[in-house]
């Protein structure tokens, strides 16, 4: 049995249109890339449309959104996910401590609130990522065989590596999103650390949150809440390839 690979054409404006490729070009592209002939079948051919999207509303009145309901992320930082978890978490607890009788249900909006503005600078940092992988700088020497060619391709690996470090070492977007613009967070004067995707620095700098009461809750209750850090589109075709030996 031979190995499925995944191969990913990349495609402007004439896909978004109805454009496709014929078998006959999906052809032509993997025997370039592989750079000679090789035996393989095409086991299926998948448009697909890539879009970076943030919700205007993350819900109303008994109706609450979250995950991938309000955002839709390009894959390139593998933000989506981690953001959707977010999402989950923020929503979780207000829900729970309305259900619970020791928060107002008036805490819901907060969740929209803190959210809305993180999943817009994930989205952004997701699409800063795709333009920095589509818009590499080509030297027509990587294409060439012998000594020159080895040369061109080792100096765009070391090139291509470097300008998608950015991407690959994202801990501050999934650790470091903060909500000190919250109604319910009130922060204590303190200098706030820098906000970069690869510089995550862990901290216990305190904020300090309003009382939050509820209907049902009769003894005086504080929430203590530390400081967290806070469409285009484009299209591919997706192939599965299986290759034979």
């Amino acid at each position: 049995m031979g190995l499925i690979f995944r191969l990913r054409i990349g495609c402007a404006l004439p896909c978004l249109q109805g454009f496709r490729f014929s078998e006959v070009e999906i052809r032509a592209s993997v025997l370039k890339i592989v750079g000679t002939e090789v035996s393989f079948e095409i086991v299926s051919i998948m448009p697909w449309i890539r879009r970076l999207m943030v919700a205007d509303s993350y819900g109303k009145g008994h109706v609450v959104l979250s995950s991938d309901a309000v955002h839709m992320f390009s894959p390139t930082g593998g933000n989506g996910l981690n953001t959707g978890i977010q999402d989950a978490a923020d929503l979780s607890w207000k829900l729970d401590s309305v259900l619970k009788g020791w928060a107002d249900p008036h805490i819901r909006p907060t969740y929209e609130i803190e959210r809305g503005p993180v999943g817009i600078r994930n989205i952004t940092e997701a699409s800063e990522n795709l333009g920095r992988m589509v818009m590499p700088q080509f030297d027509p020497a990587m294409f060439e065989a012998g000594l020159e060619g080895n040369a061109a391709r080792f100096d765009f690996g070391c090139r291509n590596t470097q300008s998608m470090r950015r991407e690959w070492f994202t801990r501050s977007i999934h650790l470091s999103y903060r909500n000190e613009h919250s109604p319910i967070i009130v922060p204590d004067g303190s200098t706030e650390a820098p906000d970069h995707p690869a510089i995550y620095i862990k901290t216990t700098r305190p904020v300090i949150a309003h009382r939050i009461s509820g209907s049902r809750n009769t003894a005086d209750r504080h929430l203590t809440v530390l400081a967290r850090s806070a469409c285009s589109c484009a299209s591919e075709t997706m192939l599965q390839i299986q290759m034979n030996y």
